[in-house]
């Protein structure tokens, strides 16, 4: 239906006209199935890596977020957003849709047990850290979302290709909760790592400025969780890492952001937040895990081969 000037820019060099065309028909790989998922109504939306055909030249590879918009099932709009890798998601972000919900990110292993949770899980849904780690992440979610939940994470293992759903998870006070969860597969198989948001993303209509921004807010926010939650699976576990768990999913970001090499001001920048918040997040951050300064953080994190 439309396309912006950026996209038809890097479409160009496929070849052909980008309006009244298919994703697959400018991609030299084939497609992972996601999309016909979408199509069905089985997942509200997919992050996969495809290869853009271009003339004359190598393909090129791109990241594809692709999320249906409106209530309707099947779904009659979608929205794709194709990032390379020199793509900045923070520069996709709109000042005034920012949003503040805040992700509990995780990670699960091969049994699909959890091995990795932030301690906003506790905001979320009503539990501890303690409570949740070591339990499968099915038993998160009531009976009825389990299949869904476990067909897709078979989908995610089998393509690499990430996906979003909605979810009806349990609250510790077994009240329900409804949860818009995105799924990213780690090696080996089953591992994943996860993002758990409350409430169903879930447009009322499509065409307004607000919805495409809040599109794009979210997008931008679930890019930067799913990031967060691949890296996590290589940080030390609570029992390597007293007081790990303790750490939010705010706290982790800044933590792997730092231990990347990145410093206060570019990490405030990022984040939209100011230097002196991100300083204060470190002292939290030192306090719970028993550190006195940012290089013995840097080197706690490091030791154990974290966020590299």
């Amino acid at each position: 239906m439309a396309a912006s000037p950026p996209m038809r820019e890097m479409f160009a060099s496929a070849g052909g006209a980008v309006l009244g065309g298919t994703i697959d028909g400018f991609m030299a790989d084939q497609p992972s199935g996601a999309l016909d998922l979408l199509r069905a109504g089985r997942l509200q939306g997919y992050v996969t890596t495809r290869s853009l055909r271009r003339r004359q030249e190598e393909p090129m590879p791109v990241q594809v977020w692709v999320r249906a918009l409106g209530t309707d099932t099947p779904p009659r709009f979608a929205v794709a957003v194709f990032a390379t890798a020199l793509t900045r998601t923070d520069a996709l972000l709109p000042d005034l849709a920012r949003s503040d919900l805040t992700p509990v990110v995780g990670t699960s292993d091969e049994s699909l047990l959890i091995d990795r949770i932030s301690s906003d899980v506790e905001g979320l849904l009503g539990y501890r850290t303690s409570d949740v780690l070591g339990r499968s992440i099915l038993s998160l979610v009531t009976d009825t979302s389990v299949p869904d939940l476990l067909s897709l994470l078979a989908h995610a293992a089998a393509t690499g290709a990430g996906v979003t759903l909605n979810l009806v998870a349990c609250s510790k006070q077994g009240d329900p909760v409804l949860l818009e969860a995105v799924l990213w597969p780690l090696r080996p198989p089953p591992r994943c790592g996860f993002a758990l948001l409350p409430g169903a993303y879930a447009e009322s209509a499509f065409g307004t400025g607000a919805d495409v921004e809040n599109w794009i807010s979210r997008y931008a926010r679930d890019s930067n969780a799913v990031s967060l939650s691949g890296r996590l699976s290589a940080t030390p576990r609570e029992g390597e890492l007293a007081g790990l768990s303790r750490l939010t999913t705010r706290e982790l970001d800044i933590v792997s952001r730092l231990v990347s090499g990145d410093r206060v001001p570019s990490i405030a920048k990022a984040l939209f937040l100011s230097p002196s918040t991100v300083r204060n997040h470190l002292h939290s951050i030192y306090r719970k895990l028993d550190i006195h300064s940012q290089q013995e953080l840097i080197h706690a994190f490091r030791g154990g081969s974290a966020f590299r």
